[in-house]
């Protein structure tokens, strides 16, 4: 599967999105430059074509491998409580560690990174 990577600089950190070159999925990975310990993933999509493929899977274990080479101790994310999605990051080893300030719908999860 080939993949388009982009980096942008912001105002806040680093944002890297990640695109398969035949939409099948998409996602970024981004760091705030006040806390190095810590990468989100974020904006994951797979069509509905092919979901069920190991794609999901493909993308975590690459934010895994993202994490490992920056030297961070955590992965972040925030999904929507009770959803499909926050049942399989929990199956995943993502815990949830606070209810989101802004919309209490969603929750923020955390996996630590296994450095071996």
């Amino acid at each position: 599967m080939n993949t388009v990577t982009t980096h942008k600089k912001t105002d806040f950190g680093d944002v890297w999105y990640v695109n398969s070159t035949d939409g099948s999925f998409r996602f970024a990975i981004y760091r705030y430059d006040d806390d190095f310990e810590t990468v989100y993933l974020s904006n994951v999509f797979v069509s509905e074509e092919n979901r069920g493929k190991g794609y999901g899977n493909c993308i975590l274990d690459a934010t895994d491998n993202v994490a490992k080479e920056m030297g961070a101790k955590t992965i972040g994310l925030k999904v929507k409580k009770g959803s499909f999605a926050h049942r399989w990051y929990g199956r995943h080893g993502y815990s949830d560690l606070t209810d989101d300030e802004e919309n209490p719908q969603f929750v923020w999860m955390t996996k630590s990174v296994e450095t071996k």
